[in-house]
């Protein structure tokens, strides 16, 4: 448990416990996602999240396997952030995502190559506008949540999120 919910289900002298705000008993965990969105990317996901971090880091190493010559690993790092706002009109747009994304590419060339950048950075119009429509309608959190057909189009139908190079 974090440390608010944990809180929050202890009594105190100036209030009762009571049930953390986002337990699964509020309704607003809704299970997994229907089987169409199996194979959503996590650039897929970061478009259309209401809050997300601050930076997130990849680091891709290139080996010598001829069956999987790329290899994206990493590390997890979570420090409380203040949260300013969530967002209103989604998706985010490609330059807002890429903006926090940092890469680290180890091997023989200075850029990885363009398969390596579609592969772990893969991202379809098609699923963030299927996603996030089926987010307005099953998920309270996003029904006041505008989608921007503008910032939609800044995507392509498939391939590597723009702007990472």
């Amino acid at each position: 448990l974090c440390t608010q919910c944990h809180a929050s289900l202890l009594p105190s002298n100036d209030s009762r416990a009571c049930l953390p705000k986002y337990a699964l008993a509020n309704k607003l965990f809704l299970g997994r996602l229907p089987p169409q969105f199996d194979d959503v990317t996590p650039m897929e996901e970061l478009a259309c999240a209401l809050m997300r971090s601050s930076i997130y880091v990849y680091r891709l190493y290139h080996l010598t396997n001829a069956q999987d010559p790329f290899l994206a690993k990493g590390n997890s790092c979570a420090f409380p952030q203040p949260t300013a706002s969530t967002a209103q009109i989604l998706p985010h747009t490609p330059a807002d995502i890429a903006g926090t994304i940092s890469v680290v590419f180890t091997g023989p060339s200075k850029t990885p190559p363009e398969s390596v950048l579609k592969n772990v950075f893969r991202i379809r119009k098609n699923v963030v506008s299927d996603l996030l429509h089926w987010l307005q309608d099953h998920n309270p959190l996003y029904s006041g949540v505008t989608i921007d057909a503008a910032r939609l189009d800044m995507y392509g139908s498939d391939g590597a999120l723009p702007g990472i190079e």
